[in-house]
């Protein structure tokens, strides 16, 4: 079997707005992760049956991807907690015992985050963590951008 890369090619946003395939799902999103190696546990909190909507989505996915650029080999998590006006998604990585597979860059991952999490009413911080890793946090409006 080829090995699969991360993240998964093809996977921007089609230029006439419509949901592409990776956009179907957080779990599918998170099992792609896996199946290409990477340590992501996922938690699930609130109302598990409702669909966090594409911005939930592209910022796990943008952090997941920098996590793995950033800090190869560690593992990740993703908390999705979800009520009737609130969808939170941490995603947290520790310390990498490696060297960053890419240098320093613009930081343009986290600025289109935040730009993403601010289109639809919510924010997001992205920050160092105390353990040496690091930690986004994204506060968004449930049903927003679906």
């Amino acid at each position: 079997m080829p090995a699969r890369r991360w993240p998964p090619s093809g996977s921007g946003s089609p230029a006439n707005g419509t949901t592409s395939a990776d956009e179907r799902g957080l779990r599918e999103l998170i099992g792609r992760a896996r199946d290409c190696g990477l340590d992501v546990h996922f938690q699930c909190d609130g109302d598990t049956t409702a669909d966090p909507g594409t911005a939930a989505r592209r910022i796990v996915q943008e952090a997941l991807t920098n996590a793995a650029r950033h800090a190869p080999g560690v593992p990740m998590r993703v908390h999705l907690s979800q009520n009737a006006e609130l969808t939170r998604v941490e995603i947290t990585n520790g310390p990498s015992p490696l060297p960053p597979l890419v240098r320093h860059q613009s930081g343009a991952g986290i600025r289109g985050m935040t730009e993403r999490a601010a289109a639809i009413g919510g924010t997001l911080t992205a920050a160092p963590a105390a353990d040496g890793g690091f930690t986004v946090t994204a506060l968004l409006p449930t049903g927003a951008a679906r």
